[in-house]
């Protein structure tokens, strides 16, 4: 169950990105997730829709790259920015 954590820490920093960029919407979110880390993909996707209800991540769609086996990261996301 520690991808509940890892996922509320991914979250968090997603959000504060967000807002550091006066975004308007969180579309797309690419993590970095390697098989080493005992992280399941489905169980942070589940999570994710869970925190991100109701936010500018709820349309958010995560997308799994693959990485060395410790990583755990976001490497990139898609937002649309306030004008």
């Amino acid at each position: 169950m520690h991808e509940l954590g890892a996922t509320k820490a991914l979250f968090d920093t997603v959000m504060q990105a967000a807002k550091e960029h006066n975004a308007k919407k969180i579309n797309d979110i690419y993590l970095v997730l390697g098989k080493g880390t005992g992280i399941e993909a489905d169980c942070v996707d589940y999570y994710f829709t869970l925190l991100a209800e109701d936010t500018l991540a709820d349309a958010a769609k995560l997308h799994f790259l693959p990485g060395e086996p410790a990583d755990f990261y976001i490497d990139r996301m898609e937002i649309e920015e306030n004008e």
